[in-house]
């Protein structure tokens, strides 16, 4: 059996950015619990919420610019306006900009 993760249920993490919330490992999440960009989709419509799914051996981290994504893989944002996706070396732009590092 397959652990469907609980995206209606946000708990408190690090506050870096205000009204960011993280999916570590997001690459990793089996495709068979269903469509997760149309879950995270449903759950920052209409919200000042901002999901980012961030892939396994990958990190977004402060740039001089604002952040930046590092390693293997990709960064997805989850925003009510839209969905993009970053790669390596790419600057994100975050609704709020703050410093630290999110890490997956």
């Amino acid at each position: 059996m397959v652990a469907v993760p609980d995206f209606s249920r946000l708990v408190p993490a690090l506050g870096l950015v205000p009204d960011l919330a993280v999916v570590p490992h997001f690459d990793e999440i089996p495709r068979r619990v269903g469509d997760i960009g149309e879950r995270l989709a449903a759950l920052v419509a209409g919200k000042t919420l901002t999901v980012a799914g961030i892939d396994g051996g990958t990190a977004l981290v402060v740039a001089p610019a604002g952040w930046e994504v590092t390693g293997n893989g990709g960064v997805t944002l989850f925003g009510s306006a839209q969905t993009r996706r970053y790669l390596a070396q790419q600057e994100v732009a975050l609704p709020h900009q703050a410093s630290g590092t999110a890490r997956s």
